[in-house]
């Protein structure tokens, strides 16, 4: 209320500066018209001057005052416009009658009765001609100045939204580090070859990392304990490839399910935590999660790289940046050289300034496989297009190159699944396809429901149901899958790769006897099949 009666004040000292300005103005071209030179007539100048400007001045200023409260210059410019001009005529021309009687017959002392006639009625349209002019002025003033304020809060808007979105792509830039990328390559490598079943496991937790990165990305918060299990799931990625040198303690619950965080912040911290230490058995990283107070802290024990030089703090500020583009509470850092520990804000709500960008409708290019493999297939059949857009990705964000479009990278399970019967789950998951009688299709070996093995990872099966498609294939300006080949043609051929100009459907029928050697269906032409193997499958 102060701040308002503050403001209103400060308006009105400003409108009477204007009005005497004004005064001072018409006084002296007054006294030049009606040639008014001695002190009278100038004082007379002066005063009807004064009536003009005072009064016309402030009630045309209340009036603007007023229809500003009720209608906004930009967004219902008509009706501002029009209500301004209705109520500048019906307020401007009683009062210059009553100015031009005052003059006429109190300072004149004039017969009242020839107040309309002769050439009095065209005085009167002067003035009121004039009156309008000035207030048509002080209206269309009025109008350039809240343009330009509301082009300034445009401005400052977009600004605002410019630096949130620069410091989430320099987030992003720091988000999952080429090298963890290579480095979890190399050791899904290693682990084809020595446990199968571990490379397997390695592989989906290293799906549902990039999968939550590329889910939340564009995003300004999402709830704590989301965040939590991704942090979690990180953690047991990073356990796979360091084994007993790396040590975590990480919460199962929250305080409060309403509390939210900014997305991908714990792995920033984690991945900056794994960077700047050594990492070893006999050197093992501990690294502790837990809330205190209106903070989640984040701390690790320091045993610092010899030969990682200063480092940068470059993650640490795009953390701190990206709070302070939505939030009044900071982000604190300590470091005791024994002990580094950061925390983060937790919130409910934010500031009136936060931008939250939907770009779902917008056109971006895909690109992706399925996870999944059969029989022969090989253990990167259709994981080879995965990875490929994952590595395409990395080499955009290394090299700081921009694409026309945004790229998204996408991976489908049970493409392939052998073990319920139903194919393209995933695909047909997105675009909701999926049926009840495929949601309720068994396992071949274990019965488990289709429906529950997906509520196990994590699927929102209330999506599934409801039959719609989670994503809008009209945004889908281009999909790209690399795939490896199942058959001979490339090396018959002597080609490394090739592009594909069509693709064949897939049905399953579940009694077929199958004659012939193994290989990928609609790929191995007649000359290049034979009848070497025959198995039967019931």
């Amino acid at each position: 209320m102060r701040n308002n009666q503050f403001s209103g004040f400060r308006s009105l000292k400003k409108d009477l500066i204007t009005c005497l300005q004004m005064t001072i103005i018409f006084g002296v071209i007054f006294s030049l018209i009606f040639q008014q030179f001695n002190t009278k007539g100038i004082v007379y100048s002066f005063l009807i001057a004064g009536m003009f400007s005072f009064g016309l001045g402030l009630g045309n200023g209340f009036i603007n005052y007023y229809l500003n409260t009720k209608w906004d210059w930009i967004s219902q410019t008509k009706q501002r416009v029009s209500s301004g001009i209705i109520g500048t005529i019906l307020y401007t021309v009683p009062i210059i009658l009553g100015i031009n009687y005052i003059t006429w017959y109190v300072l004149g002392n004039n017969d009242p009765s020839l107040f309309f006639k002769g050439t009095n009625l065209y005085i009167h349209i002067f003035y009121i001609l004039l009156s309008l002019g000035v207030s048509t002025f002080l209206h269309a003033k009025d109008f350039m100045v809240n343009w330009k304020l509301a082009m300034t809060n445009e401005s400052t808007k977009q600004e605002i939204v410019a630096k949130t979105e620069t410091a989430k792509f320099e987030s992003l830039k720091s988000q999952l580090d080429p090298h963890f990328l290579f480095n979890s390559l190399n050791v899904l490598t290693s682990l084809i070859g020595e446990n199968p079943y571990q490379a397997e496991k390695f592989t989906t937790k290293l799906s549902k990392v990039y999968r939550y990165v590329l889910e939340q990305r564009n995003k300004d918060l999402i709830p704590l304990m989301q965040e939590i299990k991704f942090a979690n799931t990180y953690m047991e990625l990073l356990g796979m490839r360091f084994e007993d040198a790396v040590k975590f303690e990480i919460p199962t619950s929250v305080s409060d399910d309403n509390l939210k965080i900014v997305p991908l912040s714990l792995q920033l911290l984690l991945e900056n935590a794994l960077k700047h230490n050594v990492v070893s058995s006999s050197k093992p990283l501990t690294v502790r999660i837990y809330e205190q107070g209106s903070y989640l802290i984040i701390e690790n024990n320091i045993n610092p790289k010899e030969a990682i030089g200063k480092g940068t703090r470059v993650g640490l500020r795009n953390i701190a940046d990206r709070y302070g583009l939505i939030s009044d509470k900071n982000v604190i850092i300590e470091n005791d050289h024994k002990i580094f520990k950061v925390s983060i804000p937790l919130l409910i709500k934010t500031n009136n300034t936060m931008y939250s960008e939907n770009l779902e409708n917008s056109k971006y290019i895909l690109v992706g496989s399925h996870m999944d493999s059969v029989p022969l297939g090989g253990n990167f059949d259709g994981l080879a297009g995965v990875l490929a857009g994952f590595l395409i990705l990395s080499y955009i964000s290394k090299n700081k190159i921009n694409l026309s479009l945004p790229l998204k990278v996408v991976a489908l399970r049970g493409e392939e699944s052998a073990w319920y019967g139903r194919n393209y789950i995933g695909s047909k998951s997105i675009f909701g396809l999926l049926t009840k009688e495929d949601l309720n299709a068994t396992h071949r070996k274990t019965g488990e429901k289709l429906s529950k093995a997906m509520q196990n990872c994590g699927v929102d099966l209330n999506k599934i149901r409801s039959a719609t498609s989670l994503i809008n294939k009209e945004s889908i300006e281009l999909f790209i899958e690399l795939h490896i080949e199942q058959g001979p043609i490339l090396v018959d051929r002597n080609w490394p790769a090739a592009i594909v100009t069509g693709i064949r459907g897939n049905n399953r029928h579940h009694n077929i006897i199958c004659k012939g050697s193994a290989g990928h269906s609609g790929t191995i032409p007649r000359y290049l099949r034979n009848a070497q193997q025959v198995k039967s499958f019931r």
